[in-house]
């Protein structure tokens, strides 16, 4: 369960940042936006 959340999390994360290059019109930036992730 706790692999789901996880997934579920990351992908809401995702859909988020696209959301809002979407609503922006503006393109992926990887630099910008793979700052904030964290693995560990």
């Amino acid at each position: 369960k706790a692999k789901k959340i996880a997934l579920t999390a990351c992908m809401r994360k995702l859909l988020t940042i696209i959301n809002a290059l979407v609503k922006r019109n503006e393109k992926w930036d990887a630099t910008r936006h793979l700052s904030t992730v964290s693995v560990g």
